[in-house]
C-alpha cells in the first residue's frame, strides 16, 4: 500500500474541499499540485484518474446523473468501508487500488462535515 506523503495530503484535502465547495478552478490548481509530486507509479496514475473523473463530473452537464453527485450522507459509511476494502485487495490492479483509495479518501472528507441543516 502506498503511503502519501504529508504534503500531498494536504493538497489533497484542499482539493476534496474545493470540490464540495464546487470552486472548480481553485481544485484545478490543486490537483495540479498531486500531480507535480506524485511518484509515476500505476497507483498514483488510479488515484489522480479519481481525482480527475471528480473534477470532470461535477463540472459536467450531465454530473446529476455523476455518482459523485448521488452519494447518500446517511450511506457514506457504506461507501466508505466499500471503496477502502477494493483499495486493498490484491485481486484489483495498482492501478484500481489507487482510484479506490482515492474515493475512500474522499468519501472519509465527506463524512466529516456536517450534514446541511433543511432550509
Amino acid at each position: 500500500m502506498i503511503s502519501l506523503s504529508r504534503k500531498i495530503k494536504q493538497f489533497i484535502t484542499i482539493f476534496f474541499n474545493l470540490l464540495i465547495q464546487r470552486s472548480f478552478s481553485s481544485a484545478e490548481k490543486e490537483l495540479r499540485k498531486i500531480k507535480q509530486r506524485a511518484e509515476p507509479t500505476q497507483w498514483y496514475n488510479g488515484y489522480i484518474n479519481a481525482l480527475e473523473g471528480m473534477l470532470t463530473a461535477l463540472k459536467s452537464d450531465e454530473r446529476k446523473h455523476a455518482f459523485i453527485n448521488r452519494i447518500e450522507r446517511s450511506k457514506i459509511n457504506e461507501h466508505k468501508k466499500e471503496f477502502l476494502s477494493r483499495s486493498k485487495k490484491l485481486l484489483h490492479t495498482e492501478f484500481d487500488r489507487g482510484f479506490f483509495t482515492a474515493w475512500a479518501d474522499y468519501t472519509r472528507i465527506l463524512g466529516k462535515l456536517p450534514e446541511k441543516k433543511p432550509s
